[in-house]
């Protein structure tokens, strides 16, 4: 197929045809359309993984890991250079819906810190090691203010502090209004929407109530489970790293108090902390999830909860 970089197309136009390419099993043209994107936005980072990925699926590996070593260059930027090493990263890691973004970013912007997301992307089994050291040696080096959704799993907590990471904040919600947060955020989300009408078809046509059931038993476990692999985590040092669980409740009820004992944990001076949540902040709506399901719903979720013993939200 012949790509005429003359064709007038707009950036979203060549990204289909980029996708359609790729999924079609197209790796060659479908490196062809992303060329033609990297020439109009060099030094993009997105565009220089996606290059990385794509040179993967074509089993062009040395090619891969230069274009990927630049994406890793044009995200870290100079920050590397910058940090003089007195300042060491932020990490948090969030239950999803649990305003863990937003409060990363807003200690990042506080703290004078660039913020990324520390995350370890799929990539080939010969890569994998290469890449994740070097981005969270670059984390490190650069000072920077991380936020993730990252499983506390024994791979990857071998895999941070092997890498120097020696603190990590943690920030819970209860994870049943954690579900009916994300209900909410899935219908505004264009992306999360099509996901679940792929992993459920007609997903978006089933009546509230109906969905919040469906993801009541299937995206809930796993709400759970990621919530009480962190708080084990917290309870066993033996990978070297300091975990300290805060809650999304607490973060909203006392601001103040919540602040500084993040600042504590994270060692930020007390000028550094910002007074958030304090203007026009809403009290958090504990029981607002019980709206959206039936009875026996509700019942199963409590039920569900109070089996993980959880130490923050087991109901005694």
């Amino acid at each position: 197929m012949f790509i005429d970089p003359s064709e007038s197309l707009t950036e979203q136009q060549v990204l289909a045809r980029y996708r359609a390419a790729r999924l079609g099993g197209h790796p060659d043209i479908a490196l062809g359309w992303l060329g033609l994107l990297i020439a109009k936005n060099p030094g993009s980072t997105r565009l220089a993984f996606m290059m990385g990925r794509t040179l993967l699926s074509a089993g062009r590996y040395s090619e891969a890991e230069a274009w990927l070593t630049r994406g890793l260059d044009y995200h870290l930027g100079d920050h590397r250079t910058k940090n003089t090493g007195r300042r060491g990263p932020l990490c948090i890691v969030g239950m999803p819906r649990s305003a863990s973004s937003n409060l990363t970013k807003t200690l990042a912007a506080f703290t004078g810190r660039p913020s990324m997301e520390l995350g370890f992307g799929e990539l080939a089994p010969r890569l994998d090691v290469w890449l994740q050291d070097a981005y969270l040696k670059g984390f490190i080096e650069g000072g920077y203010a991380s936020h993730s959704h990252l499983n506390a799993t024994r791979a990857t907590l071998d895999k941070l502090a092997g890498n120097g990471i020696r603190k990590i904040f943690v920030q819970l919600r209860d994870p049943r209004q954690a579900l009916a947060s994300f209900h909410r955020y899935s219908l505004q989300n264009a992306e999360i929407l099509s996901r679940l009408n792929f992993v459920y078809p007609g997903y978006s046509f089933l009546p509230a109530m109906e969905q919040m059931a469906l993801l009541s038993r299937t995206y809930y476990p796993s709400l759970l489970t990621w919530m009480m692999q962190w708080e084990e985590a917290a309870g066993d040092r033996s990978a070297g790293i300091e975990i300290f669980i805060g809650r999304f409740e607490d973060m909203v009820d006392e601001a103040p108090r919540y602040l500084e004992t993040l600042a504590n944990f994270l060692e930020i001076a007390p000028e550094e902390i910002p007074s958030i949540f304090e203007d026009g902040r809403r009290a958090p709506a504990h029981d607002e999830w019980r709206a959206y399901l039936k009875l026996e719903n509700q019942e199963r979720l409590d039920r569900d909860l109070n089996a993980t013993k959880s130490e923050f939200y087991h109901q005694k």
